[in-house]
């Protein structure tokens, strides 16, 4: 009886878009916009579609209408599948050049509509919709006497992100016609709305991740400037505006180029300065990769800003354990030069890196704080000056004890941290080599784990403390033969190996 009676509506509706009075034909459309899932019930989707068309190229006056239909429909899958296989975007393209009513329905109705759909992509390049957009896309930046509202760069804006996202073809298409300049002026201009700029910066991020945009090229633009002046503009709690730079800056972080262009636009600056710890994990992200390029480190590190925030999160009772493990990151990012680690040893950072690793909290959020907190350490260890009063300010009692954690990360900081204090180090060795149960985990590292790397590590670490300590030496043979017992021959291989200073077992032994 359902399946009659939706089929006698569907039947209905089919004959009033046929009809050539304009106002049944709107009837229906209102009908539709009303409740869109009349059309999801339709046994003749395609049909519907259709007719749709057929009205679109009869009534001209209710184009606004016919467009809006298709901006409903395009937001649910099924129907973006039909009206690929209908052809609605070439329909839809020479309303882009309409009234501005006309216009911003028939935007909506392609942005929807070439959502995650590329056949409906491949229309809009066919049907020459890509300069169309890009023509739009510079109206949006450039004074006009009737200036376009801010829902309509929105939707402009929207319309590029939909229709761009993931498709190197089209972004290709859009980056050769000058968009992501449209846009960054769009972003220079004073005053504009919020929703815009955030669309915008999406928009924008889109072009940027594809392979055929020149990054390096566009570090001389007025880019760096427009997001150093979007951030100084920024309020706190801005958190959705705040994302989209975050997006952008993500993605630029990556070329060479841009992590130099940003430290010096100040806008590295400008995320050291969030004040709302959510926004700060954000920014901390992008202040750690611009690290990893020994330039801007340097440059971060001799500016003072950055050491200074960084004790100030791990000092802070009040921070956020992810916050205080990216400053703990911070940190051995900037140990990376010997008069870096006698600096960053001097402004106290040891004692609060120390006890980062004994908080205790959410098991992967620890690890997380664990491992960042304990690389910092090691980090500072290679300064072979800091080696021994790590022993006495407790650094190497707290590596001890991070080898009983379970995660592997942790477990290899440790070890790195023992293996760099040790060395050259007699009286470091001696206290590993006589602390309870150390030598016994450290073999049961190196002959159990199944990653390489802790095994390298502890493998080091074992040949330096006999190499220095006579009691490892007297322990280790017994040991030897319990790990024999449970991980056979391979394993007490290794463990020679080890005492071996690291060359092969002999025959013999």
């Amino acid at each position: 009886l359902l399946k009659c009676l939706r089929r006698r509506g569907e039947k209905k509706m089919t004959a009033a878009l046929e009809s050539t009075c304009e106002e049944t034909v709107l009837k229906a459309l209102n009908e539709v916009l009303n409740e869109p899932t009349i059309v999801k019930e339709c046994v003749d989707r395609a049909s519907f579609c259709n007719q749709l068309l057929t009205a679109l190229k009869n009534h001209n006056s209710l184009a606004v209408t016919i467009a809006e239909v298709f901006a409903t429909l395009g937001r649910e899958e099924y129907f973006r599948s039909v009206a690929a296989e209908c052809g609605v975007i070439t329909a839809l393209t020479p309303l882009l050049a309409s009234t501005r009513d006309v216009r911003l329905q028939a935007l909506r109705a392609v942005g929807n509509l070439c959502f995650d759909n590329d056949l409906c992509r491949k229309q809009l390049m066919g049907s020459d919709g890509c300069p169309v957009l890009a023509g739009m896309a510079r109206e949006c930046s450039v004074p006009l006497p009737e200036p376009l509202s801010s829902r309509m760069k929105c939707v402009v804006c929207g319309c590029l992100l939909n229709a761009c996202n993931n498709n190197e073809e089209l972004c290709k298409e859009m980056l050769g016609l000058k968009v992501e300049t449209a846009l960054i002026e769009l972003l220079a201009r004073e005053g504009e709305d919020e929703a815009v700029l955030q669309m915008a910066l999406k928009a924008l991020n889109t072009l940027l991740c594809s392979e055929a945009v020149s990054l390096d090229g566009l570090v001389t633009s007025p880019l760096p400037k427009v997001l150093s002046t979007l951030l100084h503009q920024l309020v706190d709690q801005d958190f959705d505006l705040f994302d989209g730079i975050h997006q952008v800056l993500d993605t630029l972080v990556e070329n060479e180029n841009w992590q130099v262009a940003i430290v010096d636009s100040h806008i590295a600056e400008q995320l050291l300065a969030m004040a709302n710890q959510e926004l700060q994990k954000k920014a901390l992200d992008i202040i750690v990769q611009l690290l990893k390029n020994d330039t801007c480190m340097q440059k971060l590190f001799d500016d003072g800003h950055l050491l200074s925030k960084a004790v100030e999160w791990l000092r802070s009772d009040d921070s956020l354990p992810e916050v205080k493990g990216s400053a703990a990151l911070v940190v051995g990012n900037l140990a990376r030069t010997d008069e870096n680690c006698k600096a960053l040893v001097q402004s106290g950072v040891v004692p609060l890196l120390i006890d980062l690793v004994h908080w205790k909290g959410d098991e992967e959020i620890c690890c997380k704080v664990h491992t960042a907190s304990l690389a910092a350490l090691r980090n500072l260890s290679i300064l072979e000056s800091n080696r021994l009063p790590f022993l006495h300010c407790g650094v190497v009692d707290t590596a001890i004890e991070a080898l009983c954690s379970p995660a592997a990360t942790v477990q290899f900081n440790a070890l790195g941290v023992l293996r760099l204090a040790s060395t050259k180090q007699v009286e470091v060795c001696r206290h590993i080599a006589t602390s309870k149960g150390t030598l016994a985990r450290l073999c049961e590292l190196v002959g159990q784990s199944s990653f390489s790397h802790i095994q390298l590590e502890g493998g080091r670490l074992i040949a330096s403390i006999v190499k220095y300590s006579s009691s490892a030496v007297t322990f280790l043979p017994s040991t030897l033969c319990r790990g024999g017992e449970r991980g056979g021959g391979v394993w007490r291989d290794k463990m020679y190996c080890c005492i071996a200073g690291g060359r092969p077992p002999r025959h013999q032994e």
